[in-house]
């Protein structure tokens, strides 16, 4: 009896989710710089900034792209042809993974800024 193959979606989706979290990883470094860094783009005439916004988007594209290959390689295990579920899964919680930290930043950040009377 001959195995069943991966799904090749599945595939996709670990590998564009893993590098759209590693481009957003790569990120992390100009964090600490903060203001020191808008400095210097603004000197540049927000080059800079341009490229990091290039940066975020093209690894939130990787991510979306990684979460929605999972989603339909998901599709493809469930009617039994497909291998890969393991993988697949892992590419949708990868995907997923910056947009919740983002998320869970908007959150904090709201919470610390309310005015008193809504506390």
């Amino acid at each position: 009896m001959a195995s069943k193959p991966n799904t090749s979606l599945a595939i996709a989706s670990l590998v564009c989710s893993s590098l759209g979290c590693l481009l957003i990883i790569a990120l992390i470094p100009l964090f600490p710089l903060g203001e020191e860094y808008c400095k210097i783009a603004a000197r540049t005439a927000g080059v800079g900034i341009i490229l990091m916004a290039i940066h975020i988007l093209i690894a939130l594209v990787f991510c979306f792209l990684g979460t929605v290959c999972g989603i339909i390689a998901l599709a493809g295990i469930i009617t039994g042809r497909f291998v890969g579920r393991r993988k697949a899964w892992i590419g949708i919680l990868l995907g997923l993974l910056p947009f919740v930290i983002y998320l869970a930043f908007m959150i904090l950040a709201s919470e610390h800024n309310r005015p008193d009377f809504l506390r």
